[in-house]
């Protein structure tokens, strides 16, 4: 999975002191464009962290919010539909 590389990728990174994190991203958005993979924008350690703690699609949850309306109740209605 494309964010678990870029994570283990960023710690290496960051455990070697090398400061590489803008080509790590930039690596990442590359990949992402091979393969299909939606990237949320901006790419940055937020976006990877929660990533791996929630394991969600953030760019798929918003698709959903906006297909809701930017309703709450909609966008919680079709959550649980899912």
């Amino acid at each position: 999975m494309l964010f678990d590389e870029l994570a283990k990728l960023l710690e290496e990174s960051y455990a070697k002191g090398r400061g590489d994190r803008e080509k790590l991203f930039d690596w990442a958005r590359a990949e992402a464009k091979k393969t299909g993979v939606r990237l949320p924008e901006p790419l940055n350690n937020a976006v990877v962290a929660s990533r791996r703690v929630y394991r969600g699609d953030p760019v798929g949850y918003d698709h959903l919010f906006e297909e809701s309306g930017r309703s709450w109740p909609r966008f919680i209605a079709a959550l649980k539909r899912r």
